[in-house]
């Protein structure tokens, strides 16, 4: 099958024509994005979770709306038609997003890249603006929004580099030459930034390390001819390289071209002595040799890998596991050396492997294999035997076609290939014995070197030599620290920071980079810093065993309270990681106590803080090991009751506070609303928990989740509806993803199962909302009809009125304006009913909004002004009503040709939208007021409004909003007014709204007309 995937405005790729769209049509309006998916999807092509240098895959030939070329000049297309990237700025944007290793990109990272250590005042925004500008260049979302950053959907957009990676690990001579052909030049060719050079070359090394596999392949297939041309300017782009010069040398001399060849070695002689005061090495030598004497050398004859990455600068200490790593190397004999190295992360492990196994590689001169088999690493799967067996045959020059596809043919190929040869294998970061075992050789003239995080005692038992990596001495600290900082240090206080740090050579470094990168910071007051946290426990000075050992040695030194606070934490988990408040709730404490909790933990070293959420609060999280343990704990420990008094705390701090937080950002227009009747728990320092509600409610949106899964796992019907109406009462969602309807329906089942009447109807209404937001309109007319069944028997008005206005917002999309009104007309009569002015005026905000579809432009004015008078005054959380119905006053009034009227109060909008951060109002408000300007004579201002609105639903994703603004630059620039059109009607038919798309045909049709 044929997969198109396409990417508009949405958070996923789908296939098909399904339309993705949003809507904000009056009233409390929100931001959504569609995500329908064609449930035929075939999976197994559509690749996601691609990382660079692993896991990589970029389907060749699979067909896609988008592509991007950087192996070479940075060039994309959409469906053939070239893309048109902008400027430097953002290129270098896209540039780094597609060069990221795994793929995310931090907003900081880029500003890293585009302005170095001084990013003007305006830099987040300019970003921004950027990464719209790409996105309206692809005229798709191919570019992700996600946490702090962005990236680059790579599951639906074909990208060079990344088929490139794919083809190198199919291994095949058909893979490596369409991989050859990915090339078009030197990677990012025509875009120069200094901050990208690592990136580069790290590609750059992966075009000659595919170069080099190719080039083999051919000449051993007696393809000569092929490579010459190619190995001549990689040679000449890298003349330092001997292996590309010799495989040259060896393609000349093939073709009869001894002359060339010898001039080849000559010229590469020259360049190593000049510049690297080197002789050439063995292989170049052996080369030329054979080519003296008449004998063709064999470009597979004796491959000699070496693998080895860098060393840890600054390495030192280990003096001890260094002289046992060498007493194992002079006692080599008949059995095969292998050494597990292990210890807790963070223990230096890796840099000791690495150390001495540069320090020896000279004595083995068959070379070095090296691989990270990622046993423990946050960003890959652990690698199997077979996929590092396969990586190491092909250093080994065999052909990628000729490597079995069984792993234990595989193996027996490998060891037959070492046999008799000095080879060095380190395998770093192993997760099992079983992973270890079929890479290692059996040859004894081999040396295997393991690091793992256990002991793997299996390997032991079979004879392995176990080497425990142990936190570093005070000598040893202080030895780290002076070479990393390169100054002065006195001994008494590099070695209290050492304790400090429980000399583990991470936590050393880390405090090493910052000193060295703020001369002003002087030892003294790094140490002080450091003994400003909360007391620390005795183990920090003790040796560490194995993980498990090590843990217990933590956790049987911290006080009962301390114990009890580590084992329920670890029973709730979150993926923001936790702040004081949750604690206190766990702990049923205040939030003094917790404070000094946490922070107690982190001195334990079984808790790590990870910086401020917007709310101001420090974020702790466990390392993966550590809450394992802590949950082995747990389940010894905690009762089941002490657990459902300690789960019901965090919910109900979450519902308080949500609550609070309405009662400040809504005030009246929830009056009416029945909650429910989950127990709410705050502790009595509760407003220093708490300083800036709204954001706070943001910062915890994960923890809301984690929440409605525990309450969804324990059947909690009552929480769990009150957890998901508390979420979107505040608009806490950037939209609904079909997680999030998938959870709102298995609460609408729990509260089902229960007999819970109330939390079934609040939750059929929230998914009603839901599936009008993503233009499931049907499902959303039944859902709301269903929850308005259950209200009339609850005899709920306030549900009744909610239920109304949704159905008529349905009725308004679906063009039946007739119906809308008089549903709308029933709410407001139920809003005034229940008392509740503020939800009354909102409605006619809707109605107003209905009657200028109606084109009534004088009704929606008199039906604004009514609902602007109707407000409560003096209610700051009006604001949001006040501004929406100020910004339908405006449209009318600029329909009827009141333009200073309309410029009022559009302004007023606009202000109160950013007063409460409502981005959705304030792109609204904008394109109001950027109509009103150009209707009073001032063109510049008024196309200013109105790209910054359309950036605005850009950022926001909605499409109804995009689509508005677009019909109103179609007006303001006549130039571009049939693109604009074009644009806004395929928007308004992919989401479903009649009046709009066929209003905007019309306009198109007399566009057209004039040109």
């Amino acid at each position: 099958m044929v997969l198109r995937l396409w990417v508009i405005g949405a958070e996923d790729a789908y296939t098909g024509g399904e339309r993705l769209g949003a809507h904000a049509l009056g009233g409390r309006s929100h931001h959504y994005a569609s995500r329908n998916a064609d449930a035929s999807v075939d999976r197994d092509l559509v690749m996601s979770d691609l990382s660079i240098p692993r896991n990589c895959d970029n389907r060749v030939g699979m067909e896609v709306l988008a592509s991007i070329r950087f192996l070479g000049p940075l060039a994309a297309s959409v469906q053939g038609r070239a893309v048109d990237l902008g400027g430097t700025r953002p290129r270098t944007v896209l540039a780094v997003l597609l060069l990221a290793e795994g793929g995310y990109v931090s907003v900081e990272r880029l500003l890293d890249v585009l302005w170095e250590e001084d990013p003007p005042n305006t830099a987040r925004a300019q970003v921004l603006i950027h990464i719209s500008a790409l996105r309206r260049a692809f005229g798709l979302d191919v570019i992700e929004t996600m946490k702090g950053g962005y990236r680059i959907r790579r599951e639906s957009v074909w990208v060079d580099g990344y088929a490139a990676l794919a083809l190198q690990e199919r291994g095949d001579a058909e893979a490596l030459s369409e991989a050859m052909s990915l090339w078009r030049g030197p990677v990012l060719a025509c875009l120069s930034c200094q901050a990208l050079a690592p990136e580069v070359r790290r590609w750059e090394d992966l075009r000659l390390g595919i170069a080099q596999e190719w080039a083999e392949d051919r000449l051993a297939a007696a393809a000569t001819l092929d490579v010459i041309d190619v190995l001549t300017l990689l040679v000449v782009e890298n003349p330092l390289i001997e292996t590309l010069r010799a495989l040259l040398m060896t393609a000349l001399w093939r073709a009869g071209r001894r002359a060339a060849a010898l001039e080849a070695y000559q010229e590469g002689r020259r360049v190593l002595v000049e510049e690297l005061g080197l002789e050439p090495g063995q292989g170049l030598r052996e080369v030329h040799e054979q080519i003296l004497a008449e004998e063709p050398a064999d470009v597979r004859a004796q491959p000699s890998p070496a693998q080895l990455p860098p060393s840890t600068p600054a390495f030192t200490g280990r003096d001890e596991q260094v002289g046992v790593l060498d007493l194992l190397l002079e006692r080599q004999r008949r059995d095969l050396p292998v050494v597990v190295i292990s210890g807790v992360a963070g223990v230096g492990k890796s840099a000791l492997a690495l150390h001495w196994a540069h320090r020896v590689a000279q004595q083995y001169n068959d070379g070095q294999l090296f691989a990270n088999l990622y046993g423990y690493d946050a960003a890959n799967r652990p690698a199997t035997a077979h996929q590092i067996l396969r990586r190491f045959l092909r250093a080994l020059d065999v052909p990628g076609e000729e490597i079995p596809a069984d792993v234990d043919e595989c193996s027996a190929l490998y060891r037959s290939l070492l046999q008799g040869r000095r080879m060095l294998i380190v395998l770093d970061n192993a997760a099992s014995a079983d992973q270890v075992r079929p890479l290692l050789p059996g040859s004894a003239s081999c040396f295997v070197v393991v690091t793992a995080r256990r002991r793997l005692e299996e390997l032991v038992a079979d004879g392995a030599t176990a080497i425990a990596v142990k936190v570093m001495t005070d000598r040893e600290s202080v030895q780290l620290l002076s070479a990393v900082i390169d100054r002065p240090l006195d001994a008494v206080t590099a070695a209290r920071v050492g304790r400090l740090c429980d000399g583990l050579p991470l936590a050393l470094r880390i405090v090493a980079a910052r000193l060295a990168s703020r001369p002003g910071w002087s030892l003294e007051e790094m140490a002080g810093r450091l003994s400003d946290e909360r007391s620390r426990l005795d183990q920090l000075s003790r040796s560490t065993r194995h993980v498990r050992g090590t843990l217990t040695l933590s956790y049987e030194e911290l006080s009962a309270k301390q114990r009890t606070a580590f084992v329920r934490l670890a029973t709730f988990s979150t993926p923001a990681g936790a702040a004081a408040w949750l604690m206190a709730a766990l702990m049923d404490c205040s939030l003094r106590e917790a404070d000094d909790l946490l922070e107690e933990l982190v001195d334990a070293q079984l808790l790590q803080p990870y910086g401020r959420d917007r709310a101001g609060q420090l974020r702790y999280q466990c390392h993966d090991l550590i809450r394992l343990f802590a949950l082995e704990q747990a389940r010894a420990e905690l009762t089941p009751e002490e657990r459902k008094q300690a789960y019901d705390r965090v919910i109900g701090a979450l519902l308080a506070v949500a609550e609070r937080t309405d009662r400040q950002v809504q005030g009246a227009f929830t009056q009416g609303l029945r909650r429910g009747n989950a127990p709410r728990w705050l502790p009595a320092d509760i407003d220093h928990m708490v300083t800036d509600s709204a954001n706070w409610i943001e910062a915890e949106g994960l923890t809301f989740s984690a929440a409605v899964c525990l309450a969804v796992e324990m059947g909690w019907d009552e929480p769990a509806w009150e957890l998901i109406s508390s979420v979107e009462l505040l608009n806490m969602h950037a939209g609904f993803s079909p997680a999030r309807v998938a959870e709102i329906e298995t609460v609408v089942e729990v509260c089902r199962q229960n007999g819970n009447r109330h939390g079934e109807a609040m939750m059929l209404r929230t998914l009603a909302t839901a599936f009008t937001a993503t233009d499931q309109l049907g499902a959303a007319r039944t859902r709301f009809e269903q929850a308005a069944a259950i209200v009339d028997e609850l005899d709920d008005d306030f549900g009744r009125a909610m239920c109304h206005g949704g159905l008529g917002l349905v009725d308004m999309l679906q063009g039946n304006l007739d119906d809308a009104l008089e549903r709308l007309e029933l709410c407001r009569a139920l809003c005034e009913q229940i008392g509740n002015p503020t939800k009354a005026a909102d409605t006619m905000a809707r109605m107003a909004g209905l009657h200028l579809q109606r084109d009534l432009p004088d009704e929606a004015l008199r039906l604004a002004k009514d609902g602007l008078s109707a407000l409560p005054t003096g209610d700051p959380t009006t604001s949001t009503v006040e501004g929406n119905l100020l910004r339908v006053l405006a449209e009318a009034a600029g329909k009827l040709g009141l333009h200073q009227e309309a410029l009022e109060a559009s302004t007023r909008s606009v202000t109160l939208a950013r007063q409460i951060g409502h981005l959705l109002l304030e792109a609204l408000a904008l394109r109001s007021r950027g109509e009103a300007r150009i209707a009073l004579g001032s063109p510049a201002d008024g196309l200013a409004d109105l790209q910054l609105a359309l950036q605005l639903a850009l950022r926001i994703r909605d499409r109804w909003v995009e689509g508005r603004v677009l019909l109103t630059l179609a007006e303001a620039e006549p130039e571009r007014a049939i693109s604009h059109l074009e644009t806004a009607a395929t928007i308004f038919a992919e989401i479903g709204t009649p009046v709009w798309h066929e209003r905007t045909l019309t306009a198109l049709n007399a566009a057209r007309t004039r040109r």
